[in-house]
């Protein structure tokens, strides 16, 4: 008895004493702690990620500048495929490197710096933040915002039109804009510079887009004086231009949109004639100075609005409505392509003489050429032809209730890609967020919906790869931009 406890005792001992199992000695590869009754405490084995992916402590000054010189690295790779673009398609004159070269100096400096060192003007740095304002990355738009703004202060007025028309236009809701995050100190100064240019310089842009933000205010008369002196401002400096008698004539030549880089301002005389129809109800006035926008300065927008000032289905609103679609306002070749394809019974009652003359001439027209439909028609009257070759034009212009027409057009002539090909057009959304035509869209979500139907009943796929194809090329331009 004596000896069963002796022995007992001492294999208790020897058991005591012993190494921990394999297990436990196995448990350090694992990202778990040992078991607490291990005997001996065992090194963790090394991290198998790699080391450029393993989280840094950004408290330590040489982890947290690598961290910032990493990112720099990889937003300057996705810069340099924008400004390599741009160089190719000639939008700016310096190249992709010098280009980088000067962002990378103006982040460690200013602008002034820059315009020390460099050869290049301040209206070529200027133009050169404004086309950095587009790339697709926030870093590099915050640069090109800040880059604006120091050359407004500098004196630059188109950095200083472009920053504060651009505050109240459409493309200032889109995520992409440089103008959603301008601090208000900001906005103060360029306010400043803007009224430098107006009441020192006489900007005739300047007064308009001043007028602009007045009457966002409230204010009335103060914007109207500035469009009337705008207006002069025009007047005075063409004019030399002035060769005949008429004290108008060929003075605002060059100074409309089409004519001038543009800019989201509108021209004086649209600005004026908006503000005497809409804010003081001066038919009259509107008329007038929309008569000189049109016939003296041969605007497109003026000769729009002065169309609709005149009787529908005249004379005078086809010619005008003509003069502003073939001059590239969508809105115009819309209303004009309806025009034509209204049945002659509905034009009989409201065109005048001289127009129902005209659309004569076109009914004898019994195989007119049509473009716009896919293929050229031959088998249309040349007022059908107009209407669809006009409703064309205007989805051209990105007009979605014009390629909505086109594909119900295309699809009741049984031509199934051109249906598809405007359908989805149609279905775009827009680049600046806000979506112009949204009864357009709503139209053509539904006729997706009832032509899938119908395809796959009749077992076709026209629509149905034309849509792929632009969920393709979306996915596509999402993946260039991350």
């Amino acid at each position: 008895m004596i000896l069963q406890r002796h022995v007992l005792r001492q294999a208790q001992n020897l058991f005591s004493r012993a190494e921990v199992c394999i297990w436990c000695h196995a448990r350090h590869f694992l990202d778990r702690p040992t078991r607490r009754h291990a005997t001996r405490k065992l090194r963790k084995a090394p991290s198998t990620r790699k080391r450029e992916n393993r989280i840094l402590d950004l408290s330590i000054p040489k982890f947290r500048n690598r961290i910032i010189q990493r990112e720099a690295e990889h937003e300057a790779e996705k810069r340099h495929a924008f400004l390599a673009q741009a160089y190719k398609d000639n939008v700016t004159i310096i190249d992709p490197n010098t280009a980088e070269s000067l962002i990378q100096e103006y982040s460690n400096s200013n602008l002034d710096t820059i315009l020390e060192k460099s050869t290049l003007p301040l209206s070529t740095l200027s133009q050169f933040a404004y086309i950095l304002g587009k790339a697709p990355s926030q870093p590099t738009r915050e640069i090109a915002k800040q880059m604006l703004v120091e050359a407004s202060v500098a004196g630059d007025a188109n950095a200083t039109l472009r920053l504060l028309a651009s505050i109240h236009s459409t493309q200032a809701m889109s995520a992409n804009s440089i103008v959603r995050t301008m601090q208000s100190s900001d906005l103060r100064i360029v306010r400043m510079q803007l009224e430098h240019l107006v009441y020192k310089d006489g900007n005739p842009d300047a007064m308009v887009l001043l007028g602009q933000l007045l009457e966002r205010e409230g204010k009335d008369e103060e914007p109207f004086k500035l469009y009337h002196a705008a207006i002069d401002a025009i007047k005075a400096q063409r004019k030399d231009m002035n060769a005949s008698g008429d004290e108008f004539a060929g003075i605002y030549e060059g100074t409309t949109p089409q004519h001038r880089d543009p800019l989201p301002i509108p021209a004086a005389w649209t600005a004026l004639g908006n503000l005497l129809l809409h804010r003081r109800g001066d038919l009259r006035g509107a008329k007038d100075v929309f008569t000189v926008g049109a016939l003296k300065a041969d605007d497109p927008l003026a000769y729009f609005y002065l169309a609709e000032l005149e009787d529908k289905h005249s004379a005078p609103w086809l010619e005008y409505t003509t003069k502003a679609a073939a001059s590239g306002h969508p809105d115009a070749a819309y209303n004009l392509a309806t025009f034509y394809a209204l049945s002659r019974a509905a034009v009989e009652k409201s065109a005048d003489a001289k127009v129902r003359k005209h659309l004569g001439w076109l009914d004898a027209f019994k195989s007119w050429t049509a473009y716009g439909m896919g293929k050229p028609t031959r088998s249309l009257s040349g007022r059908t032809g107009m209407a669809w070759e006009w409703y064309h034009v205007a989805a051209q212009q990105g007009h979605k209730m014009a390629g909505v027409m086109l594909a119900k057009r295309c699809r009741t002539v049984k031509n199934w890609s051109g249906a598809a090909m405007y359908l989805v057009q149609a279905l775009r959304k827009a680049p600046s967020g806000v979506e112009e035509w949204p009864a357009a869209v709503k139209e053509a979500e539904g006729l997706r919906r009832l032509w899938l139907r119908e395809d796959q009943q009749a077992g076709r796929t026209e629509l149905e790869e034309e849509v792929e194809r632009e969920i393709k090329a979306v996915e596509e331009m999402r993946m260039r931009m991350a």
